[in-house]
This record gives C-alpha cells, structure tokens and sequence, in this order.
C-alpha cells in the first residue's frame, strides 16, 4: 500500500508546493482585509486542538478590551453564509464546531473566507478576526499565522517526524516550508500536560527561530444540560466524535470519572438514536442503563435536542504556556494593523 501511495504523496506535494509559490510571489490574488487577522490552524490531518486554543485567543482578547470574531468554513453545516451564527442555529446549518464556539463568542461562518472577511467588515462591530482552520487558506491575508502541532503522543510524534504527505501520511503541505510560514508554533497536549518534552527527533524537525509554546488542558468538570454536576469519583460510559479521542478518555480518568466503556465515532459524526441506546448495553458487570453518559462539549451541541436521561458534558479549558508572552506576540502582531475598537 504504501509502495501505492508514495507517487500519490508526490504528486500532492508538487501540486501544494506549486500552489503556495503561486501565493508566495503574490501571483494568485490575497485579500487585505483593513481588520487584522489571526489565523489558527494546523499542517497535519487530524486533531490539533485548534479550536478550543482559538476560543482561548477570544477570550483572552476580550480581556485585554477587543473585540474578537471567529471566521469559520462551517465544516459540514448547510448555510453557505456569511452569516453569524445564532442561538437558534443547529450544527446541521453551521457545522458543530461552530456552534460550540458560538456558545462562548461571536461567530461567522461563511465557506468563502474572503466573503466572510468583508462581511465582517461591514457590520462595523469587531476589531480583530481569528481565522479557524485558516493555515492552508492563503487568499486571506493575515498578520499572525499559528501552527498547532500535536504532541500528545509518542505515535504523533513520530509522524511528525517523518513528515510524509497526504495521502501517504498526514502532512497537509511539506512541513518545513509551512513551518517557515508560520509565526507563532504551538506544541498541543492535546490532555492535561505530563510535563516531558517531546522527542529529542521532534524537536530536531522545528526552526529554531520560531517562537513555541505549549499548550495543555485543564478539566472543568461533568455537567447536564439542566445544570447537574456530576462529582468523582464515579463510574461512566464514556463517548465521543473527534478527531483524537484518547486524551478525552485520558482525561476523564485523571478527574477521577472512571469510563466502564469508551466508545469512539469518527470526527464530526452524528449520533443515531440506535447508537446512543446502545452505549447502555448491559456488560462488564455494572448497571449500564443506571450509569451517567459523558460526552465531550463538542458532541453535546448534536444532543442538545435529544432527551437523553443522565447525559453529561466534559468541560475543559486550554492553558498557554509562557502565557503572557504568547499573548504579547498576538497584540503587538494585530497592533501592526491600525483599526479602531468599535468600543473606543
């Protein structure tokens, strides 16, 4: 297979490579929007905690007195957009990873980024756009471009390494020319921080002259959508649609919510009213149809209409490290680009 895929993987790199030259040389045409913009995305297939560290940069921006807006494609919502994303919305108009972050900030979704930009644009409310999943999205002009890389594993690392493309590998665009187009590197946990550096091979892989930092999760506990806590220690089944799903698993463990089943969907799946009555199935000895289902906040926003009995949500909260250094690299970037708060 691999023998199969290798021509494949060249000929996607050629093409890629092609592409970004094009953009490099500003021969194919970028967008400069008058509203600075911050791009969070990644150069790997996969789950790189590129959306709650995007949640992270509204809010901490919000904190120091802007006026954030997260541009998102709407990854599988039906609403072509521009259009903010509303309490009425569900993950079948906008996509559900929109609708989370809607939960917590200001969202637009629109498939045409440039679109949404200056959509954006004319409301006259916000001061500064984060681009979700923007890294490959070279039409958009921005002043920050972050790179999120899982480390979370000795498995991803090794990938990392390797530095194979699509679709031999998991490489979007060859890793040390997007490396180079990055500003700012994220090293994401993608679960609560072990405290080991990665590989002495990864790290050999990241320029030197790049800023890193690391990002890992806090847990912020179990609750119901009625508001009911759910304390450790306590058994539970244990689900979830993402991209990586063993740091959820990981992570309920470390809180002290033992999962007596863990059962994984592939990423952005929708749940059928068969699957969900089926993670109850009586075995290993406890009660199932008594046990809490937990899921995380992301899979929470396709169940928000269902009546599930005992169903609740893992919260979580990124943490940054240097944090206040990464948050000074983010203003002084978006400084460069002179736009009034709409609150000044």
């Amino acid at each position: 297979m691999r023998q199969l895929l290798y021509p494949l993987a060249i000929v996607y790199g050629l093409v890629v490579s092609f592409r970004n030259f094009l953009y490099d040389r500003r021969l194919l045409s970028i967008y400069e929007s008058p509203i600075p913009i911050i791009s969070v995305g990644n150069i790997t297939a996969g789950g790189n905690a590129k959306t709650p560290l995007a949640l992270a940069i509204a809010a901490e921006l919000k904190r120091r007195g802007r006026t954030p807006v997260i541009l998102s494609r709407g990854y599988k919502g039906r609403k072509a957009g521009p259009v903010i994303v509303a309490p009425t919305d569900t993950f079948e108009d906008v996509g559900d990873e929109p609708l989370l972050m809607a939960a917590e900030t200001d969202v637009v979704v629109s498939r045409d980024r440039v679109a949404g930009a200056k959509f954006i644009e004319g409301l006259n409310k916000f001061d500064v756009i984060i681009l979700d999943d923007g890294f490959q999205h070279r039409r958009l002009a921005r002043e920050i471009d972050i790179v999120s890389i899982d480390v979370g594993s000795p498995d991803a690392q090794e990938k990392f390494v390797r530095g194979e493309l699509l679709p031999l590998g998991r490489f979007r665009e060859p890793r040390n020319s997007s490396l180079a187009r990055s500003h700012l590197i994220i090293l994401a946990e993608r679960g609560i921080s072990k405290g080991r550096d990665p590989s002495k091979e990864f790290c050999a892989t990241l320029p030197k002259e790049k800023a890193l930092y690391r990002s890992s999760v806090v847990p912020g506990g179990a609750v119901s959508v009625s508001g009911e806590v759910l304390h450790p220690p306590a058994p539970v089944i244990a689900f979830c649609a993402i991209a990586n799903p063993t740091p959820f698993f990981e992570t309920l463990r470390s809180f002290g919510l033992t999962p007596v089943k863990e059962r994984s969907f592939p990423d952005h799946h929708v749940f059928t009213k068969d699957e969900i009555e089926s993670l109850r199935n009586a075995e290993g000895g406890f009660d199932e149809r008594e046990l809490p289902l937990v899921c995380t906040v992301k899979d929470a926003v396709k169940l928000r209409n269902r009546d599930i009995s005992k169903l609740f949500l893992f919260t979580i909260d990124t943490t940054i490290n240097p944090r206040e250094e990464f948050f000074v690299n983010i203003i002084n970037g978006i400084s460069k680009k002179s736009v009034l708060s709409p609150n000044e």
